[in-house]
């Protein structure tokens, strides 16, 4: 055969392969730039809805954005700007809302203790007049007629919440989780009803691991993962109207208000910035928490009758007058003179010094220890009605609540981290004092599907997994759709 004819039959057989894989290739090229555009602007959008949240609950506005109905409203207010956002992105900023929330399956937002979800729930459809006003029932109830749709809600808020339940019936309690390691415990115990709450930290005297060396009516000399912790003089650079801006050291009160001191006296900075200083405390026998009187808590170790610590909380008077008079809370909830020496607990309090870091190493130990005590016979098998499959890969006879450096709550650097059972995240190191790193945790919510041009989703509640014993990590999870790709986008905050 003559080289042209088969160079004619070379070109015969390779142009249609090189314009299908050409094709293919074309295809695949605008398939990742599209992905690559919809994951900038579901990005953009996310973090234009999380700078929304953020900035409805700064502190300034703290008075009322812990409250349920203003939480909801908080977070209401960041899906609109992030369906606002995500419209203007796409480039259709006149859309309604409705146009991409057919798009948005579920919406997630996992807070300090719990979660919220945004997702499409069949509801009947309000009945309404002809005028479309709405119809109510005779028990002032909204009525509705016999047709159904789905209609994008606010799911009420979830817990991170487990109970657990022994099979000698001795422990059955609820324990609500938190993204750190604080949690809080209720139910019976051995028949008695506990509520109880705090911080769960590793308390091995052998170790550097967590708090030790707390002794029964004394708060020095305590240490924290090897450091000795004493009161600290917390400092601020603050701004006055009519002064310059100057460091002022500060210290929290019993409700954790800020308090700074001048050299003479204490004073808070109203929303004006302006100079508030404290009354002249009332007389020893109405020293009770008033909105006048303030006062500095420090936390002390005392023994029972039992031989067993718990935590006895001292308040000393910071308004002028009040002298270095402590008091105690009586079981009838009145203050009872405590001492009127500035020492205590081996410890000088000083007017510039904050007790935040001893309150904290005493109350979690003393917590911790009734923890390991009253619900270290807890393991995995122990709890009620968990999802299925979902610990697979954990030892259903683990003991949850058994705190030690090999099951800490709070690790403290990677190599920590990897030796715990709350490994499935990365430590932070560089966190402060007052901020743990993350439990570990896996959030899963189930597939959401389309079907005859309505999202359906196949669970209608998220469903939290945890990979090892108790850990949870805020996730926001947001899926999106079009004829050519579907994106998932991790937000880990």
């Amino acid at each position: 055969m003559k080289l042209q004819n088969m160079t004619v039959i070379f070109i015969i057989i390779m142009i249609p392969i090189i314009l299908v894989v050409s094709y293919y290739i074309g295809l695949q090229i605008n398939t990742i730039t599209m992905q690559k555009n919809y994951t900038v602007k579901l990005q953009t959008a996310a973090k234009d809805s999380i700078q929304a949240l953020e900035i409805n609950t700064v502190e300034w506005n703290s008075a009322s954005s812990n409250l349920a109905d203003s939480k909801r409203r908080d977070v209401l207010a960041s899906i609109n700007t992030f369906t606002t956002s995500l419209a203007n992105n796409m480039g259709i900023g006149g859309a309604g809302k409705g146009r991409i929330q057919a798009y948005i399956p579920a919406i997630v937002y996992t807070m300090y203790d719990g979660y919220y979800i945004y997702s499409a729930s069949l509801m009947k459809d309000q009945d309404t007049t002809s005028e479309g006003l709405t119809q109510f029932n005779e028990d002032g109830t909204i009525k509705s007629n016999e047709t159904s749709s789905y209609q994008y809600i606010l799911k009420p808020y979830s817990p991170y919440s487990a109970r657990y339940a022994s099979a000698n019936g001795s422990i059955d309690v609820t324990v609500n989780y938190t993204l750190d390691n604080y949690i809080r415990v209720y139910g019976t115990v051995n028949g008695e009803y506990q509520a109880k709450e705090g911080y769960l930290v590793v308390c091995d005297s052998n170790s550097n691991e967590g708090v030790n060396n707390v002794k029964n009516g004394r708060i020095s000399k305590i240490k924290y993962r090897g450091a000795e912790i004493k009161p600290e003089t917390l400092k601020e650079n603050v701004y006055i109207v009519g002064e310059e801006v100057k460091e002022y050291p500060y210290i929290y009160d019993q409700y954790d208000n800020k308090l700074y001191w001048d050299g003479s006296n204490y004073f808070s900075v109203d929303k004006y910035n302006n100079k508030v200083y404290l009354q002249e405390a009332l007389p020893e026998g109405d020293a009770g928490f008033s909105i006048t009187n303030r006062f500095r808590k420090i936390s002390i170790p005392v023994e029972n009758r039992q031989g067993e610590l718990t935590v006895q909380k001292v308040f000393q008077i910071l308004n002028p007058g009040g002298g270095y008079y402590f008091y105690f809370q009586d079981e009838s909830g009145n203050l009872q003179l405590y001492t009127r020496n500035n020492l205590i607990g081996e410890v000088e309090v000083k007017n510039e010094q904050d007790f935040s870091a001893i309150n904290y190493c005493v109350e979690s130990y003393v917590f911790t220890n009734w923890v390991t005590k009253k619900l270290s016979s807890i393991t995995v098998r122990n709890m009620q009605s968990p999802t299925g499959g979902q610990y697979n890969n954990v030892d259903k006879d683990a003991n949850i609540f058994e705190i030690s450096k090999d099951n800490n709550p709070d690790p403290e650097n990677p190599h920590a981290n990897q030796q715990s059972n709350h490994k499935c995240h990365p430590a932070q190191p560089s966190s402060p004092f007052h901020h743990s790193p993350l439990p570990s945790c896996c959030s899963l919510i189930r597939t959401a599907y389309k079907n005859s041009d309505k999202w359906i989703s196949s669970a209608d509640t998220l469903q939290v997994v945890c990979a090892k014993r108790w850990c949870f990590i805020p996730v926001w999870i947001f899926f999106f759709e079009t004829k050519t790709a579907r994106i998932l986008l991790d937000f880990s905050l």
